[in-house]
């Protein structure tokens, strides 16, 4: 893994009614143990099998970004906790922190390495 990894999800299907929250949980969950096992997936797919969005490392190519009803993250992982406990790691264990704070109240805005430096943004549309 590289520098950048951009994360796109759109939220406007069925699979996110009601608490998108959920869903969206369960995606970044899913995504945080592939990084984990070192592979990162081309999609994201919701629980109905549908894509709802990509991962791009190192800006590989032009991510799809969407007005509305869609959530961009972005991750630089150019510090030293990423060196120490190695990027894999520390991308999944950010990934899985969002996932926390998320069921347990409401995606966050921002993404923190493991030193509490900020890293990342949440974008909301």
């Amino acid at each position: 893994m590289k520098n950048n990894i951009e994360i796109t999800i759109t939220t406007g299907n069925a699979a996110f009614d009601g608490d998108k929250t959920i869903e969206f949980a369960r995606i970044i969950k899913k995504l945080a143990q592939s990084i984990e096992h070192g592979s990162v997936p081309a999609r994201l797919m919701d629980l109905n099998g549908n894509k709802v969005g990509e991962v791009v490392v190192d800006g590989e190519k032009e991510i799809e970004r969407f007005d509305s009803d869609s959530i961009y993250i972005e991750i630089s992982t150019s510090n030293a906790a990423f060196e120490e406990a190695g990027t894999e790691y520390e991308v999944s264990r950010i990934l899985n922190k969002l996932v926390e704070d998320s069921v347990h109240g409401s995606i966050p805005s921002s993404l923190r390495d493991i030193n509490g430096h900020k890293v990342g943004t949440v974008t909301e549309n």
